[in-house]
């Protein structure tokens, strides 16, 4: 709108110079932005996984142009809104004019007084005559507006950079342990997890691990903030572990592949930076192992290598998130 009315001022102004008409005379109207244009845009050429979405707030007549903008700018972190900028919006950045129609004053005709009048209707004849009307061609002057300086628009958002996690089930039994996850695009994440325990029980029972897996989850939500709401997950992991008992020692490898799902609860407002994340995996698990068992005299001795796969839930979420998010600021020339 503030371009618009820059180009009518100038438009004005320059027509009063070249027309001599008084400024004042000439009407000029701001338009503005062009929605309807833009709505038509979008129905045309817009492919986004949104694009409902984005027609919905175009067609609400509720809504006002900057709470249209606003909506527009929250979907998909600002990605949207880039997008129709520098797709759809393109062709509505044009100067459209009207043209303004003149209409001369019409000619005064002198009041005849009845003084002035000295013939008699009955005497008054009437002579036919055949009424020319003389075409004039007009002739329009092109005009060519002055150019105004094209204008940068910055446009704002947030983006997800990483994220830490700690699975407080794990805590709860002195495993530590942590994740990395870092989104790969809107729905898709990429993620890394380790955990260690090394731990001694009564009865000289002690539990050694060491472990991690990697994998990758889809979250579903188009409206959800990043890294919440329904997900899938899969992945591939394994690990070292060594597992005394009262009788017997177990001395190994496992590795597993597994899928599963959850959903996530952002902790707070839609801009915090916590998550609640709950879930659960399945899958395959295949461990090979040296099998030991304990002598009278409370040494182990070896008793041979074992081999066993089974299905089973090889992880249970209970996680605490961290996300890291950073704005970002980018320019359009309109």
């Amino acid at each position: 709108m503030t371009i618009s009315k820059k180009r009518l001022a100038a438009l004005s102004d320059y027509l009063s110079k070249k027309t001599g008409i008084p400024a004042e005379n000439i009407t000029v109207i701001a338009m503005g932005e062009d929605w309807d244009g833009l709505t038509k845009a979008v129905r045309a050429s817009y492919d986004g996984s949104d694009r409902e979405e984005v027609l919905n707030i175009l067609q609400d007549k509720t809504l006002s142009s900057t709470a249209k903008e606003d909506a527009l700018k929250k979907l998909d972190n600002g990605r949207t809104w880039q997008s129709l900028i520098n797709n759809q919006m393109k062709d509505l950045r044009r100067i459209e004019v009207q043209c303004l129609n003149m209409t001369p004053k019409a000619p005064e005709i002198p009041e005849i007084t009845e003084a002035e009048v000295d013939v008699l209707e009955e005497e008054l004849e009437v002579e036919e005559e055949n009424i020319q009307i003389e075409a004039t061609d007009i002739q329009v002057e092109t005009i060519e507006l002055p150019e105004i300086p094209e204008q940068a628009v910055e446009i704002t958002y947030i983006k997800p950079v990483l994220a830490l996690s700690t699975n407080l089930l794990y805590d709860a039994v002195t495993a530590f342990n942590i994740g990395v996850e870092m989104p790969i695009g809107r729905h898709w994440t990429v993620d890394a997890d380790a955990i260690f325990n090394k731990m001694s029980w009564p009865g000289e029972r002690k539990t050694s691990l060491v472990g991690g897996d990697l994998g990758a989850s889809y979250y579903f939500g188009l409206d959800c903030p990043p890294l919440s709401g329904w997900f899938i997950t899969g992945g591939i992991g394994g690990g070292k572990y060594d597992l005394v008992g009262n009788k017997y020692e177990r001395d190994g490898y496992a590795y597993y592949f597994n899928m599963g799902g959850g959903y996530s609860f952002v902790l707070g407002p839609d801009s915090s930076n916590w998550r609640l994340r709950l879930g659960a995996k399945i899958g395959p698990v295949h461990t090979d192992f040296r099998l030991l068992e304990k002598n009278p005299e409370g040494t182990f001795s070896y008793k041979g290598d074992k081999s066993l796969t089974w299905q089973v839930p090889t992880n249970l979420q209970v996680s605490l998130i961290y996300l890291f998010q950073k704005t970002v600021t980018t320019q359009n020339v309109h």
